[in-house]
């Protein structure tokens, strides 16, 4: 099977970090100034099931998922202590 960690190809798991993970978390910082002053904004990220839910066939997809995942909730939480 494509996905599974016996097929792991390094190259399209670092791929999908960098489309899954890192890109949501540079924009959010980008525009995290903004959203502190605004003080009522939200941050919408799109999570597949796979991210709460991993699939065997898509182990590093649903790992990129996962992470970002865990960072919303981060940035849920840290930004509370901002509102008012």
């Amino acid at each position: 099977m494509p996905g599974c960690i016996r097929n792991y190809d390094e190259k399209i798991a670092r791929q999908e970090m960098e489309v899954n993970y890192f890109a949501p978390l540079h924009l959010i910082n980008a525009f995290s100034e903004n959203l502190i002053k605004n003080n009522n904004c939200a941050i919408v990220n799109i999570i597949s099931i796979g991210g709460l839910y991993p699939s065997p066939v898509y182990v590093t997809y649903s790992a990129s998922k996962s992470a970002l995942y865990s960072l919303t909730q981060a940035i849920r939480i840290e930004m509370m202590m901002y509102t008012r």
